[in-house]
């Protein structure tokens, strides 16, 4: 069977934005899988798209952390820890090195 060329998107180029959302939206539910997800960048912007695989697991990574900061008690009893013993706003100003200049 012959190599067949690639067929042009047949979305509009001002959509693209709208579509790469709702498709990082569709990764992050689990309504289309990973390969899918980075066929159809690679469709939209070429080689270029590889920057755009990883937005998920920024995406994921982000959403753990301020999970894990939400609901750990060692991370609650150390933000309550640092906004007893905060410096009101004054003095950190005063505290903070000048920088040179």
């Amino acid at each position: 069977q012959a190599i067949k060329m690639r067929q042009p998107n047949p979305l509009p180029v001002e959509h693209y934005y709208s579509h790469f959302l709702s498709l990082v939206k569709d990764l992050l539910d689990c309504n289309i899988e990973q390969a899918s997800y980075e066929d159809k960048l690679r469709e939209m912007f070429g080689v270029n798209s590889y920057v755009a695989f990883t937005l998920d697991k920024l995406i994921t990574h982000i959403v753990r952390q301020s999970h894990t900061l939400a609901t750990d008690t060692s991370c609650n009893q150390i933000k309550n820890l640092y906004l007893k013993h905060r410096l009101p706003a004054e003095q950190v100003a005063v505290s903070l090195p000048v920088p040179p200049g």
